[in-house]
């Protein structure tokens, strides 16, 4: 099934304006205190049944940048029973010690205050790439899908096209 949609600025126009002009981007640059830029953009899909994912930090999977923030925009409510994310508010100061693969190790993980946060759908949930998240397996009827766009500090370069090329 499926459960990620990638790279799809260069396709669809509607997408593009949304997340490369006007408020996406604005909001990007004032969590930064500077310019910002996407580096990358999915969609989510967690259907019913579908999976968790496992407490990690974003920052180590995007080394070719060091400033980022993403946000999770809701296309469909967000909440503890169809696996919404769970964060730990106030820890972004650093990448925490991780397991071989590249998760928060467990017995960190065990030690954060974990928080549950519904996000209704249309509403964006922002935060930054060393925030802890993760999120449970979706145990209802209704599917969770989210938007992810990820923006980098303009100074750092447009990446965009370079991440997915290495991606691929």
């Amino acid at each position: 099934k499926l459960c990620r949609s990638e790279n799809f600025v260069p396709f669809h126009s509607g997408l593009r304006a949304l997340l490369t002009a006007g408020a996406m981007p604005e909001v990007a640059s004032a969590l930064l205190g500077e310019p910002a830029v996407l580096y990358k953009e999915k969609i989510n899909h967690k259907l019913p049944g579908g999976a968790g994912y496992s407490a990690h930090q974003d920052a180590p999977a995007y080394p070719m940048i060091a400033s980022h923030v993403s946000a999770m925009v809701a296309i469909d409510d967000a909440d503890p029973d169809n696996g919404g994310l769970e964060v730990v508010s106030g820890c972004f100061a650093r990448v925490l010690p991780m397991d071989e693969r590249g998760c928060v190790d467990r017995s960190v993980e065990d030690s954060l205050e974990w928080q549950p946060v519904s996000v209704p759908a249309g509403a964006t949930l922002w935060f930054h790439s060393r925030t802890p998240h993760r999120s449970g397996p979706n145990r209802s009827r209704r599917p969770r899908r989210a938007l992810y766009p990820t923006y980098n500090a303009a100074r750092e370069g447009d990446r965009r096209a370079e991440y997915y090329a290495a991606k691929a």
